[in-house]
């Protein structure tokens, strides 16, 4: 009798245990059926939210489009001479300063203008060689001897050459001819007209070739130099427009138009920056060499499809936005971005011109769609392991 329970009760239970399996492999194709997604990326599931809750959530919504945008490029520039209009005075002998015509930072100077005298034992023989050279072609050139005179003329020449090259004016030179007498001193001038920018020498100094004497800059025209990110560089060209407005004068009548003149070919290693370099005229001098600025560059893009750019998320992997594909219903999809404009950002991949995006509460949808996609994901692994 006892045999005979025992045999029941097994029994029992297996169809018991039959019947739960049974059940669960049912129930299966449902949570399949459940967790479906269509475009949404991994780990989200689609979101459907009643008129009530959508107006609760705040939810807006803006079609994407195909426009051109403008890419603003800002930094900061530094206002420096045009090295093409610089000149850096030198003598090529050695000597000893006498008497300063020009003695300051600052001072204007015109090309010839005598920027200082010198003594020098070079010249002075120089000088001799030529009053010689002078004489003999002067005695010379009443010879009937063609010869005599041509090597006279050609001595003489080669002395007055001697002294142009050594950058004495031909003014000075003519005068040491007609006088006959050396000059104990001679004056060096001004290479170019502008401005005197650097003073080295003090009276009485001893001064010889490899010294640097006077820098004279023409500020008619100046460089700005700006530092650009290494991303930013492939949209400026050269010939392109900028504006520049020194500190504390943006958006005043002190603003510049500047052009691209140049694109650092390299990238400095430290800041990863490629320096640019504006020209732009400054006739008037109101720029001045040492003083910084905002440089802003306006660049038109072609027409591309664009969303506002506060309807990405950026989880740090991927970027997001939230489409709506039904009457409360959204879902989320993975987008490729590009450029970006004044609010708006291109889209490469991952939308259709007209596709409605949410631009505001996404945030609240990414939460609901990844607590959906985790209950889904949840489902269906339990409904993988019986």
């Amino acid at each position: 009798m006892k045999a005979t329970r025992a045999a029941l009760v097994v029994a029992l239970a297996a169809l018991t245990l039959a019947s739960c399996r049974d059940r669960e492999t049912t129930a299966q194709p449902a949570a399949r059926e459940h967790v479906q997604t269509g475009d949404s990326p991994e780990g989200y599931a689609p979101v459907e939210l009643d008129a009530e809750r959508v107006q609760l959530f705040g939810v807006r919504i803006e079609p994407a489009r195909r426009e051109p945008l403008t890419r603003d490029v800002r930094t900061v520039g530094v206002v420096r001479t045009d090295e093409t209009r610089e000149s850096h005075v030198h003598v090529k002998w050695e000597g000893w300063i006498q008497e300063f015509f020009v003695s300051y930072v600052g001072q204007e100077v015109k090309r010839g203008d005598p920027l200082f005298s010198v003594y020098s034992p070079d010249l002075v023989t120089s000088q001799q060689e030529l009053i010689v050279a002078h004489t003999r072609a002067t005695a010379a050139s009443g010879s009937g001897r063609a010869g005599e005179r041509a090597s006279a003329e050609a001595l003489l020449e080669t002395a007055r050459t001697k002294l142009r090259f050594y950058d004495i004016a031909d003014d000075a030179i003519a005068r040491i001819e007609k006088d006959g007498r050396v000059l104990r001193t001679l004056s060096v001038r001004a290479p170019r007209s502008g401005t005197v920018i650097e003073k080295m020498v003090l009276p009485g100094m001893y001064v010889e070739p490899p010294m640097d004497l006077y820098t004279i800059a023409d500020l008619s025209r100046v460089w700005v130099l700006a530092d650009l990110y290494e991303y930013e560089v492939p949209y400026v060209q050269v010939g392109q427009t900028a504006r520049f407005s020194p500190v504390g004068a943006e958006g005043s009548p002190l603003e510049f138009a500047a052009s691209v003149a140049f694109i650092d070919p390299t990238v400095d290693p430290d800041t990863r920056t490629v320096k640019v370099r504006l020209e732009l005229p400054n006739e008037e001098r109101r720029l001045r060499p040492g003083a910084y600025g905002t440089v802003k560059l306006e660049i038109p893009l072609e027409p591309e499809l664009t969303v506002p750019a506060d309807a990405v998320l950026d989880t740090g992997a991927r970027q997001l936005v939230f489409v709506r594909v039904g009457e409360g219903r959204f879902e989320a999809r993975a987008v490729r971005l590009g450029a970006r404009a004044r609010g708006r950002v291109q889209v490469l991949e991952g939308l259709r011109e007209g596709d409605l995006v949410v631009t505001r509460a996404q945030f609240l949808l990414d939460s609901e769609s990844r607590l959906r996609g985790a209950a889904a994901g949840g489902e269906r692994e339990h409904g993988a392991h019986p």
